[in-house]
């Protein structure tokens, strides 16, 4: 194989991203053929929500370290979690025609659960941190 064969990474990556606008804009246009549109939408809302719900927290929370505290924020980011995959997970009943088991355990499941594991690892390491952070800085 010589090196003329060979394409460029820039002529891969372009040719990628000409692919996927053709085939987004093909969704686009005839939304009925993929559901692509209507599926971004409705897992970004499910994004969207699962962020939110905790963050509906925060003026409840006065002390970063206090058991209380984490506690609290934990529970609203399982919460979250649930919410917000789940309007995502059920929007795939009417966006693909799904039926409620391949919602529950390919769209919901595979989702949630993910989600609620970083969630109760990275919360309590986060508000910790802040915390130290805020205490040195002098603004606690």
């Amino acid at each position: 194989m010589c090196h003329s064969d060979l394409l460029s990474s820039f002529d891969v990556l372009r040719h990628r991203v000409w692919t996927d606008c053709r085939f987004h804009l093909g969704c686009w246009q005839h939304p009925g053929r993929l559901s692509v549109t209507a599926f971004g939408f409705w897992w970004d809302l499910g994004n969207g929500l699962l962020g939110l719900v905790p963050g509906l927290i925060y003026p409840l929370i006065q002390d970063y370290k206090a058991g209380k505290s984490i506690l609290l924020a934990e529970l609203f980011v399982v919460l979250g979690s649930a919410v917000g995959m789940g309007v995502a997970a059920l929007s795939e009943m009417w966006v693909s025609g799904a039926d409620m088991n391949t919602v529950i355990f390919a769209n919901f499941l595979p989702a949630f659960i993910p989600d609620v594991v970083n969630g109760l690892v990275l919360v309590p390491l986060l508000m910790i941190a802040y915390a130290a952070v805020t205490q040195r800085s002098g603004r606690s």
